[in-house]
């Protein structure tokens, strides 16, 4: 009894973490699109020559990130699944035979939101690494591109993370009248890649939701009969002949 309620109470750890993890990356979410999107000028203006000003707008691949609010609301979801499966679980008479439908379904719903989490986050991750096209100008972007004598006008496509950290600081010393940019691209580059990296800590959360969940339910199933003996069986209704033959069947009942 103590090693299985043992396990059900440690799967609050791994789901408070996934919880609070998920809405935390939700909120540097929020708060990378502030920067990236309303501080940060996505119009970058320098001189490349004596005679020649480039222009340069950035439109934002938003797939990634897109991905990424999508593993924190599964993350949201995975943990509130757990939360109340934990509440269920650990109600009495959930040992009984007529509850066994009631302990797959609980165990079974927490293992496929986790998975559903697992999966999410993982292709956010794929996504920031597979997102980037390349040009020779601009690696890991896809560029349209216009020129004249006097200037050279370009419209970049970039990831919200190559962007922010590659291409408008790397331009940074360079750019004309925009001190903005300056101290916004490198904070905005800094919470991009720790929600990006922060995926893989939802995953260990739900891995180690799973494990608990999975082997607190085989600990269960071990031991169930030695906590409730036959008791757990399910018998039919009072006042009826196999109720009465159930009951002489009980060890109690057969010492009389």
């Amino acid at each position: 009894m103590g090693a299985f309620m043992s396990l059900l109470a440690f799967t609050l750890i791994p789901t408070i973490s996934l919880l609070v993890l998920s809405i935390l990356i939700l909120i540097l979410c929020v708060y990378s699109f502030i920067l990236g999107d309303f501080i940060v000028k996505h119009g970058i203006e320098f001189k490349s020559s004596k005679d020649v000003t480039d222009y340069i707008f950035i439109e934002y691949i938003t797939a990634p990130t897109d991905a990424v609010i999508v593993s924190s609301f599964l993350g949201m979801a995975a943990a509130a699944v757990a939360i109340v499966a934990y509440t269920q679980l650990k109600r009495q008479g959930m040992d009984m035979d007529y509850n066994m439908p009631r302990r797959r379904f609980w165990v079974g719903f927490v293992i496929m939101g986790a998975l559903a989490n697992i999966g999410s986050a993982l292709a956010a991750l794929a996504l920031h690494s597979t997102s980037n096209r390349n040009s020779d100008a601009y690696p890991g972007c896809s560029v349209e591109s216009t020129e004249t004598t006097q200037s050279k006008n370009s419209i970049l496509w970039c990831t919200r993370e190559k962007a922010l950290c590659d291409i408008i600081q790397d331009k940074i010393d360079k750019m004309m009248d925009d001190k903005t940019n300056k101290w916004a691209a490198p904070q905005a580059c800094r919470v991009i890649q720790a929600t990006k990296w922060m995926q893989l800590l939802l995953v260990l959360c739900s891995l180690v939701m799973i494990g608990l969940f999975g082997v607190q339910a085989w600990k269960r199933k071990k031991t169930r009969y030695d906590r409730v003996g036959v008791l757990g069986k399910s018998t039919p209704y009072k006042g009826t002949t196999p109720y009465v033959q159930s009951m002489v069947s009980l060890p109690m009942a057969r010492d009389l």
